[in-house]
């Protein structure tokens, strides 16, 4: 019996670790608590502001696009309601243990501090507002 016992409790508390610990290392304050995907992977891509500072955006407001390319490379794009556009172009790179995204953008940096970044949402603060972004 005793070493029934053994055989049945030793794989539980090795899994049981395992996924204790697992979860409590969250990056973000947001999340996720764990992921595959590396954090680079996951931000690159093309993002939509869906909500800043708790306002959803609507459906007939501009679009507010963000793009983080691999490479380094980033590009902001504005698509107004009425057709016209406005592109930025600039870089980014990772700070703080990649708690911050640096942006360069027309000779400014901006900070980004990541709270959430999954394949699907990426949230950050900058300047004292709450971006919410999915992707586009």
């Amino acid at each position: 019996m005793n070493s029934i016992y053994r055989l049945y409790l030793i794989p539980f508390l090795i899994i049981s670790l395992t996924i204790g610990g697992l979860t409590s290392c969250q990056k973000y304050e947001e999340g996720p608590a764990f992921t595959l995907k590396s954090k680079t992977a996951r931000l690159t891509q093309e993002w939509q502001v869906i909500s800043f500072n708790g306002e959803v955006a609507e459906v007939d407001d501009d679009v507010y696009i963000l793009e983080f390319s691999n490479d380094g490379d980033f590009e902001e794009t504005i698509l107004y309601a009425d057709g016209t556009d406005n592109i930025r172009i600039g870089t980014w790179e990772w700070q703080d243990s990649k708690e911050t995204v640096r942006v360069f953008i027309d000779g400014n940096i901006s900070d980004l501090a990541v709270t959430k970044l999954t394949s699907d949402e990426f949230w950050f603060n900058y300047d004292g507002d709450e971006w919410k972004l999915e992707k586009f």
